[in-house]
């Protein structure tokens, strides 16, 4: 890219997600990646400094929304400055883990707007302070964010591999065509989860929970899965022990969205849009067995099977823009799959003025056409992972506590 004077249509995913923002609300269509960091916080002219310095090798970063309808493009913001995308926010004090109160301090801060629809987000608090890059789902999907938070805070400066790309491969008519079964109104069977009965309090929080990485790829080696289908595992199970009435019987459980990528390798501008596809999974939370659920899980989410369902994602956006948007948003209604599910790769190391990042925690999606986000990333050898819901969801101050008990049966089942 020769430089930030071109403008880019936007993708059907683009268009999507900037509607359901101005139709919900954009704070419900952030995402991102909190860093945290230890000592005293540096001032705002010094991150926004930092930023402008590496925004002149990503100047896809400098895009905002522009026109409407068939119209909708990017384009370059000809008064970009960084210093408008650095927000403080000075943390209060209070308890429980740093990386919950800052992520859920955050969940209600004001998105950007009428510029490039991204911000980095200092939080201050007594003795540490966070690093949070977020940017409005339209903008990017989650392997663009994770590549823009290692752009601007790696230490190794990694360049995606850049264009000139092909167009898209064209959707066969005939998987076109049977993609209209997710635009119809076909009946579905409702998700049983008592959690969906809850009303919601319009405010939402977050909880982490952190793990060694070595201790789920002992699981892995022992069963042949890999650390996503553990955690997959980990997840229909916190759901059983949370709600053990709603899945009485082995074939009982939840569907969920589990993100995949759906950038290509070379793309003129590898940070800007919404590339992402997505799969439905079949959540095992009756399954009484640990090491069962996993088989089932390894199963489900095999190689082929995740690529069938991303192509019939990819089918559906090939409809035009408003038959694909209704399949899309009956795809999110929370009443048949509540649940989303994310494995973020985030490459450090990361670091601010020479200072290594102490952990990287994921910013889910918060809106609640998902009832429930759990999004994790690996960094300096462990994952750390982000529950994020309404503030009422049931349990939701229980789930990290119920994650680590999946995995110890997990771990036990496994010996």
């Amino acid at each position: 890219m020769s430089g930030p004077a071109a403008t880019v249509a936007q993708e059907p995913l683009d268009r999507f997600f900037l509607d359901l923002g101005r139709r919900d609300g954009d704070l419900d269509w952030q995402l991102g990646a909190l860093l945290t960091f230890p000592g005293p916080p540096p001032a705002p002219a010094e991150v926004a400094a930092h930023l402008a310095g590496r925004v002149s090798g990503a100047p896809e970063l400098t895009y905002r929304p522009a026109g409407a309808g068939r119209r909708a493009h990017w384009a370059a913001d000809p008064d970009f400055d960084a210093a408008r995308h650095v927000q403080v926010l000075d943390l209060p004090a209070g308890e429980g883990p740093l990386a919950d109160r800052m992520l859920t301090a955050l969940l209600d801060r004001p998105a950007a707007a009428g510029r490039p629809l991204w911000d980095v987000w200092l939080i201050r608090g007594e003795r540490a302070f966070g690093l949070c890059y977020r940017a409005h789902h339209g903008f990017q999907d989650g392997l663009a964010a994770a590549r823009t938070v290692e752009w601007f805070f790696g230490t190794r400066q990694r360049r995606p591999a850049a264009g000139p790309e092909g167009p898209p491969p064209a959707v066969p008519l005939g998987r076109r065509v049977a993609a209209l079964r997710h635009v119809l109104p076909l009946p579905r069977r409702p998700a049983r989860w008592s959690a969906l009965a809850a009303p919601l309090s319009g405010r939402r929080a977050a909880r982490t929970a952190e793990v060694a990485l070595p201790r789920l790829y002992a699981i892995g080696r022992a069963t042949g899965s890999g650390v996503t289908q553990v955690c997959l595992a980990a997840v229909a199970a916190m759901l059983r022990d949370g709600h053990p009435a709603d899945f009485p019987a082995p074939a009982d459980g939840l569907s969920a969205h589990l993100g995949l990528v759906g950038r290509r390798p070379a793309e003129t501008f590898p940070r800007l849009g919404n590339h992402a596809a997505g799969a439905p999974v079949p959540l095992p939370c009756g399954e009484p067995s640990a090491a069962r659920r996993l088989e089932l899980l390894a199963a489900h989410t095999a190689f082929d099977q995740l690529a069938e369902r991303a192509r019939h994602g990819g089918a559906l956006l090939g409809l035009p823009y408003r038959l694909a948007r209704r399949g899309l948003v009956r795809a999110l209604d929370p009443r048949f799959a509540p649940l989303a599910v994310s494995d973020v790769r985030t490459r450090g190391p990361l670091a601010f003025r020479g200072t290594a990042a102490d952990a990287v925690h994921p910013l889910p999606v918060g809106s609640a056409r998902a009832r429930l986000f759990v999004a994790w990333t690996a960094y300096r050898g462990r994952l750390h992972v982000t529950f994020l819901g309404d503030a009422a969801l049931p349990g939701l101050a229980d789930l990290p506590a119920r994650w680590h008990r999946a995995l110890d049966a997990l771990a036990r089942a496994v010996r």
